[in-house]
């Protein structure tokens, strides 16, 4: 019997690690300044990324992950991990 990790028909698993991986992934499109991103990395202050990439940012995590972020969960969103951890709590809906 195969492990639920490796099962075919979930491309998609959500877990913490695959959800930063993809923060990872779209934050470094933007980050013109080659800065270290970790989990306490503020978006937008200290990566300088625009509402408009953080958009596209959120669009992938959606897309990737089947979920729906509102703009009011977005609005309290400010570092990679409270960005994970919203992705997180939404897919467990």
């Amino acid at each position: 019997m195969m492990p639920p990790s490796q099962a075919p028909n979930k491309p998609n698993i959500i877990s913490r690690d695959n959800i930063l991986a993809l923060i990872y992934e779209e934050l470094e499109k933007v980050n013109q300044q080659a800065i270290s991103v970790d989990e306490n990395t503020d978006i937008a202050t200290d990566l300088n990324v625009d509402s408009v990439a953080i958009m596209d940012i959120v669009f992938e995590l959606e897309e990737r992950f089947d979920i729906s972020v509102s703009l009011n969960d977005l609005a309290d969103t400010r570092t990679v991990k409270d960005l994970t951890d919203l992705v997180l709590s939404l897919s467990d809906k």
